[in-house]
């Protein structure tokens, strides 16, 4: 789950087009926020990175390519592999309601009126209530390329332009996942599916909790996941059918964290935090455990080179840092924000609490930890590693430090309900994205050792094989909530943008009170001084 050798070209070309696509949309949102002597600064920083950037990565699988002593090519067997789960992963893109493709879930309200909003304004976008003309401070990076194509070719264009950014910011989150999983996507071709089938539809249990709770059986198409109330912790498939703006740049940031060589990630991780804020800042919070634990595996392997262009690059991200923080500072910040028991009755909750706990991922993640244990201790009776970490490192692929990214996955998942912020308790649905797909990619890395567990059986340990069995079954539960969001896009399917003059503007796309969360403050530092 930690970072290749620093010596594959395929993960530093993987580097460049992530560091790409996400610093893409800080020039159009230059452009459009702000003042003229900012924009040709942010727009400048951003181009210079994305040249660096390009030419560090041809300068370096230039010179690593003499280095390669394995010829890596891909069997018949994997090439299939990649086939079957292309094929399962544009599907599930075609149900998700993105640019038209499939039933569009109430969140695509909100976001087709952006996106008309960003298509049919002069830039930056406002909204009128009561009469009163005020801004919209949103993080709106995932829409701006979208709205630019909109600007010159209209909405079907942009709607087209939305569906295709998507798709690939998706297949680099892919990507990205068999690093994090260890699953080399040229080998064993099950491998590559069954990491598919954990990618697209990896949640909680969310179908089993809402019978214990509510005690019924929901629909087939029923949305499960509010089932605890305000505490949501959002599967894959919910993400991309509901926010895609919010999933794919916290899944890309928290994979750039873990599994970037490390000369990349001191000279370019300032510069994707700082446009990280633009694309999604609630999940940006959720990434700072992970930043604190790579950083410290840095300093202690004293992997920093700092060099002219590490310095510029760095002092160009602080800049953008600061102007992005301000302009989402510059909200007006009307929603509730406080402690669980500031809006909980914690007699009754806390029960809430920790079932909500248990079947998200508590239940999941304790049966994944003890087939992984039960192995190594299996294999350890019957070899000669010495120690438990040895063991998992050599017969499973995972270091001591994967570990701690795990460990604490579940620590911040078990904090993170603890704070409300949003009426919809947004920190809960976007800070833990990244947790939750470090804790996916995991569990599909231990659901993978099925050889291990079977010769722990021929010596007379059934253990290892029975919690497999268990684990597994699990996951498969754990896709139902995934499957009733893709059972109601086919019940509900259509093909096509909806029809632009349906599309009203973000006013009266959602409730006033949800809108109010978007109203930036005209007198803060960034509008005074900044913003245009």
């Amino acid at each position: 789950m930690t970072n290749q050798p620093e010596t594959n070209p395929r993960l530093l070309i993987l580097v460049a087009v992530t560091s790409i696509y996400l610093v893409i949309p800080v020039i159009p949102f230059a452009y459009g926020w702000l003042k003229l002597p900012f924009a040709i600064a942010a727009i400048l920083a951003a181009v210079v990175f994305i040249v660096i950037c390009t030419k560090d990565v041809v300068d370096m699988v230039r010179r690593l390519r003499t280095q390669r002593h394995s010829d890596h090519r891909r069997s018949i067997t994997a090439s299939m592999g990649i086939i079957f789960a292309g094929i399962l992963i544009a599907v599930w893109l075609l149900f998700s309601g993105t640019g038209g493709f499939g039933f569009q879930n109430p969140d695509h309200m909100a976001s087709n009126a952006l996106m008309r909003d960003l298509i049919v304004q002069d830039w930056p976008i406002t909204i009128k209530i009561d009469g009163k003309t005020l801004n919209i401070v949103y993080y709106a990076a995932y829409f701006l390329p979208a709205a630019v194509i909109g600007k010159i070719c209209g909405w079907t264009a942009a709607n087209i332009a939305v569906f295709v950014w998507t798709t690939i910011g998706v297949v680099l989150a892919f990507i990205w996942f068999s690093i994090l999983a260890r699953v080399d996507l040229l080998k064993k071709s099950s491998n590559t599916l069954w990491l598919a089938l954990m990618f697209c539809l990896s949640g909680g249990l969310d179908y089993i909790a809402f019978y214990f709770v509510r005690h019924e059986i929901p629909y087939v198409t029923f949305h499960l996941e509010p089932w605890a109330g305000f505490f949501t912790y959002p599967s894959n498939t919910s993400l991309l059918y509901w926010v895609p703006q919010q999933a794919i740049a916290a899944w890309l940031l928290v994979s750039f964290i873990i599994c970037a060589p490390s000369i990349v990630v001191v000279r370019y991780l300032g510069m994707l935090l700082a446009v990280g804020l633009i694309w999604t800042p609630l999940a940006v919070i959720g990434l700072v455990p992970y930043l604190f634990i790579r950083l410290m595996l840095v300093l202690k392997r004293n992997e920093i080179q700092v060099d002219r262009i590490t310095c510029l690059l760095n002092a160009f991200a602080l800049f953008i840092g600061c102007v992005h923080a301000l302009y989402i500072i510059s909200n007006q910040f009307k929603f509730p924000l406080g402690m669980l028991w500031n809006f909980l009755d914690l007699r009754t909750g806390w029960s809430l609490v920790v079932k909500f706990w248990l079947f998200e991922f508590g239940f999941l993640s304790l049966l994944a930890l003890l087939l992984l244990v039960y192995s190594a201790a299996s294999i350890r009776r019957i070899s000669a590693t010495t120690t438990f970490l040895e063991t998992i490192q050599r017969y499973f692929g995972i270091e001591g430090y994967d570990l701690a990214f795990v460990v604490t996955s579940l620590v911040t998942l078990i904090l993170i309900p603890l704070f409300k912020v949003g009426y919809a308790n947004d920190l809960s649905m976007r800070a833990s994205i990244p947790s939750l797909f470090i804790l996916w990619a995991f569990i599909a890395r231990v659901t993978l050792i099925i050889p291990f567990t079977q010769n722990a059986k021929k010596h007379r340990n059934a253990i290892p094989a029975i919690l497999q069995g268990a684990t597994l079954a699990v996951v498969v539960l754990s896709f139902m909530t995934s499957m009733t969001e893709i059972a109601r896009s086919i019940k509900f399917y259509s093909f096509g943008p909806p029809d632009e003059h349906t599309v009203p503007d973000s006013a009266e796309a959602s409730e006033l009170i949800i809108v109010e969360q978007r109203i930036g403050n005209s007198d803060s530092f960034f509008y005074r001084y900044l913003g245009r």
